[in-house]
């Protein structure tokens, strides 16, 4: 459907360029193009692309001192829940508790604050270490 709004486009208004993007970079060599060019230019994204949001990574504090992610607002340690022959019991969060936003980790459970911010196009979580990932406490 968006390769029909771009034909549309360039075929109905005269002095202009459409393009279809899927990610950020597209959007920043779409903009490159306009500014070359004198025509007008036309960004289409799909619905379904754009619902999907963008990347976030990990928003906790590392803590050498106590050995444990913190809460960016109150402070208190990140804790996750593990199993151990049908008992439950609480212990500090470890970096693979922040491999994946779910349930769990998505909120602190002390103070509400949210656990995830927004990973900029210039970092790449993959290729950093869980000290990097997360901003260290002075």
């Amino acid at each position: 459907m968006t390769k029909k709004w771009v034909r549309e486009i360039e075929e109905s208004l005269p002095d202009t360029f459409a393009v279809v993007i899927n990610s950020i970079t597209e959007m920043q060599d779409a903009y490159a193009a306009y500014e070359r060019d004198s025509k007008t230019c036309y960004v289409i994204m799909s619905k379904e692309k754009a619902r999907d949001g963008y990347m976030k990574r990990p928003a906790v504090r590392w803590n050498e001192r106590r050995n444990a992610f913190l809460c960016r607002d109150c402070g208190r340690t990140i804790e996750m829940e593990l199993t151990d022959d049908g008992s439950k019991y609480r212990v500090p969060a470890d970096a693979l508790f922040f491999r994946r936003e779910n349930k769990q980790n998505h909120k602190c459970e002390h103070c509400g604050s949210l656990l995830w911010t927004v990973l900029r196009p210039e970092q790449n979580s993959c290729l950093l270490p869980v000290h990097e990932i997360v901003a260290p406490i002075s």
